[in-house]
Formats: C-alpha cells, structure tokens, sequence
C-alpha cells in the first residue's frame, strides 16, 4: 500500500469507518456510508469516492465501490476551487508536499466537506428528495444519484432514443 492510502487510510479509520473489500464503511441512522480511496483512471494520482448507500432501494445488496452506491460523487469536487488544487496535489504519490502539510489538506476536505455531505444525506427523506429533484436543480452536478434510486423513487429510465425523453431526469 503507499503513502497516499496508508495517510488516507489512517484518517478514514478515525472517521469511524471500518474497511470490507476495498471500500470503508460506516453505518449511520441506517444509511450506508462509503469512502475509496482510487487510483485516477488518468495517471498515477489518486481520488476519493464518496458514496451512500440506501439499503431499501436494493436490500442485501453489496456494494465493492463507491461508485456503485445511490449516490456518488468523488472527494475533491465537494471542496470549494481554491482547496480542490491543493488536495488533488496532497493525493499525489509523489506530492512534494511534507507529510503534516499533506494529512492537514486531506483532513480539511474530508472532514470539512466530505463530513457534510454525509451529514445533509444522512437520512431517507434527503437521499429521496435528492433523487426527485430533477438535475438542472440540484444544489450540485457533482453528485450523482444512481438508476436504481431514480427508478426507486418512479422515475423511469429512458435514453436519447426514447420518444420522452428528457434529459433532466438521469443520473
């Protein structure tokens, strides 16, 4: 394991999440909470998945990543611009950051934005009015709510070809 996932690791584990497969978890008023720690599909860096989990859209459902959950979205795009930089460099394998720099810009995202995120979704009602609410509306685009959760909560899946379409209504 390097250093980014071991500094991460370290962080996540006192969060309160405990790790199955390759995903940490923690379970808060009965919604699955889930954090990954990814290598970047486009070079050697690393990301943070962030995802929830709604057990009664799916029940005994298993989930082995975070992008795979009722809602997902990555670490990074929950911070304002001017701390995304400085994470996306703290995540680095070969960041030229020191270790306290590094752990104090991975904590701040992740307690500061990540933390809230879970806190606004940590409830059936927010996770089910997050996925009625059409995409144009929602307070982000970041966030995106699963095919399984829309189709949940009656909104049928249709793709471009489809004589209703309208793309509003997606993930």
């Amino acid at each position: 394991m390097g250093i980014v996932r071991d500094l991460v690791g370290q962080e996540i584990k006192s969060m309160g999440f405990t790790m199955a497969h390759s995903v940490w978890s923690r379970n808060v008023n009965g919604i699955r909470q889930l954090l990954q720690v990814e290598r970047s599909s486009w070079g050697p860096d690393y990301e943070i998945g962030v995802g929830i989990v709604l057990d009664e859209v799916a029940p005994g459902r298993v989930v082995k990543r975070a992008a795979s959950c009722d809602l997902y979205t990555v670490a990074s795009q929950l911070a304002p611009a001017e701390l995304r930089m400085r994470f996306i460099e703290a995540l680095k394998e070969d960041s030229g950051m020191g270790p306290d720099l590094r752990l104090g810009e991975i904590r701040s995202v992740l307690l500061g934005f990540v933390d809230t995120f879970f806190l606004h979704y940590s409830d059936r009602d927010s996770i089910l009015d997050f996925a009625k609410m059409p995409r144009d509306q929602r307070p982000t685009r970041a966030v995106l709510a699963s095919w399984a959760l829309l189709e949940y909560v009656g909104i049928k899946r249709r793709g471009p070809s489809d004589p209703d379409f309208d793309p509003r209504w997606g993930p």
